[in-house]
């Protein structure tokens, strides 16, 4: 009876120990995962601060932005007109850059249009208005593009082509007929580039126009008879 007895307080014993055991374990565990949420708690409220900083910071800095430019015209009106007249060129484009793209990452083709006619003014100014590039818009641009997609291949213009001789001037055309998008330039090829070959901008806008259009879209660019020639076509339909 005596070992009966030994045996049955040494079993029930065991089990309690096993049982604290693994009652311990629970609520190591339990803490591990109370203190990983905290963790992940406090990691969360650090990003959502950093996140609602930047947001403030971005609105911040567009507002001290135009109102330095503001200054600036102001400043400069009186001596000189036309550099102030450069100011509100640049504080336009800033300002599209800045502000104007929607929730659905696009703006209005037109606002696009606008931007590309504020860029060839910025640089007429630049070169005493000597550069030879003409200018031909057709249609209704009401439609939703990605914003400065159009933005590389007018830089390139002015970046790599001769735009100096009046009886070949760079061309910019842009049409928007029966949902069908057509923006074309061609511009006389600079015998000596110092700015080197069409790189990451062009590729870029690719990638973008893959993203956004897939097969949707159509861009050639090619040099013929010592033009450099961009035709970009997109289909809306």
């Amino acid at each position: 009876m005596y070992r009966s007895v030994y045996f049955i307080g040494f079993s029930v014993g065991y089990w309690f120990v096993r049982q604290l055991l693994r009652s311990n374990d629970l609520i190591n565990r339990m803490e591990s995962r109370h203190l990983l949420q905290q963790k992940q708690s406090a990691e969360l409220e650090r990003n959502l601060f950093k996140a609602k900083n930047a947001y403030l910071t971005s609105q911040i800095n567009p507002h001290l932005l135009f109102n330095t430019l503001n200054f600036i015209y102001s400043s400069l009106y009186e001596v000189s007109k036309k550099s102030a007249e450069i100011v509100v060129l640049l504080s336009d484009m800033m300002r599209y850059s800045l502000t104007e793209i929607g929730e659905d990452g696009k703006v209005e083709l037109y606002k696009e249009v606008e931007h590309i006619e504020n860029m060839v003014q910025l640089n007429q100014a630049r070169f005493n208005d000597k550069l030879n590039i003409e200018v031909s818009l057709s249609g209704e641009f009401e439609i939703r593009v990605i914003p400065l997609v159009f933005l590389t291949f007018i830089e390139n213009i002015f970046k790599h082509g001769d735009l100096s001789d009046p009886a070949c001037p760079a061309k910019i055309n842009i049409s928007f007929h029966n949902n069908i998008l057509d923006f074309y330039t061609s511009n006389k090829v600079r015998k000596v580039n110092i700015n080197g070959g069409h790189g990451i901008g062009v590729e870029n806008s690719i990638t973008r126009l893959q993203m956004a259009y897939a097969d949707r879209f159509e861009l050639k660019n090619e040099v013929v008879d010592n033009q450099y020639i961009t035709n970009l076509v997109i289909d809306f339909n």
